[in-house]
């Protein structure tokens, strides 16, 4: 199997379906379960942060991306979620759309006056262009990362991608919404 960030030759480890690159130390699951299914076992393995946790989050990252933001630019956020960053962000740019999986939650952006995109975001229509794009641990639960950067070449003059950090939760979990488990190399070869 090809690696997904640098093409070189991925061997597996640790057990069934968990590859890894000795090159670029990319990690990857293979996981072949259909939507509901993923739903599912993601929902059983999240574990929400108080609202209090989730805001101090929220604005920590709002501070991280704010030298790279202005008021006149447009934005597109991947995995909304509850729209708690949406919101938080919006004073600082001229306007957010955002994209949201989840049925729910993308039917509660539309109440919160969000323009949403309730698809697979790489099923955004391309008919909209977008100065910035920012994905807050949403590039890991992407099975196909070259369609990715593709899609987002064409929609975006840049993006801010925030991914995790912690290497060794596909050991613990049996899954948990992620594909790819990014090393700092791995991270740049996907956009080289």
């Amino acid at each position: 199997m090809k690696c997904f960030c640098c093409e070189n030759e991925m061997s597996m480890i640790i057990k069934p379906r968990v590859y890894k690159c000795e090159n670029c130390h990319h990690i990857y699951r293979d996981f072949s379960i259909n939507e509901s299914e993923y739903y599912q076992t993601y929902r059983e393995n999240f574990i929400p942060h108080s609202n209090k946790k989730r805001l101090f989050f929220v604005n920590s990252l709002i501070n991280k991306v704010r030298p790279f933001i202005n008021k006149d630019q447009n934005v597109l956020e991947l995995g909304s979620g509850d729209g708690v960053f949406a919101k938080t962000l919006l004073p600082h740019v001229k306007a957010i759309s955002c994209c949201e999986m989840d049925k729910n939650l993308a039917k509660n952006l539309k109440a919160l006056g969000f323009k949403t995109y309730s698809c697979d975001l790489l099923d955004i229509p391309n008919n909209n262009t977008y100065d910035m794009t920012i994905a807050i641990d949403v590039l890991e639960h992407i099975k196909d990362l070259q369609r990715f950067v593709e899609k987002f070449s064409n929609l975006t003059k840049s993006i801010i991608i925030q991914v995790p950090v912690d290497r060794k939760i596909h050991q613990r979990l049996p899954f948990d919404g992620h594909y790819h488990y990014f090393s700092p190399d791995s991270l740049i070869s996907v956009f080289s």
